[in-house]
């Protein structure tokens, strides 16, 4: 899968100042803070969404999980995004977000667990 012009951090920038408090870090768990926020999310929200703690979503945001995420999770993350990616409803920035999102859990979580397997 090639990356998506949409996957920039400036053009995440340029596109909702309601961004302005998520941490800079460049971590899966930003993008899921980013995307939450496009959707209009509440951390309890998406927990729930996901079947996880609003406490586990909160240190997935905050960059805390890192590469030693559970299996599930990173399932569930890759769900919710393709979920999103399907949706038409959404703007095209937000698909593409999701879409940047499911690219990135599959790359850097999902393609190393299977190649333990």
């Amino acid at each position: 899968m090639s990356s998506m012009v949409g996957c920039n951090d400036d053009e995440v920038a340029e596109n909702s100042s309601s961004l302005r408090g998520i941490k800079e870090k460049d971590t899966i768990g930003r993008d899921v803070a980013v995307l939450r926020t496009l959707l209009s999310m509440t951390q309890q929200q998406m927990a729930d969404v996901m079947l996880l703690s609003r406490i586990t979503l909160s240190k997935l945001e905050n960059g805390d999980e890192g590469k030693t995420m559970a299996a599930d999770t990173a399932f569930r993350i890759y769900y919710l995004a393709s979920e999103v990616l399907r949706n038409s409803s959404f703007t095209e920035f937000v698909r593409e977000r999701a879409a940047c999102l499911r690219e990135r859990v599959e790359n850097e979580l999902l393609a190393p667990k299977r190649e333990e397997i």
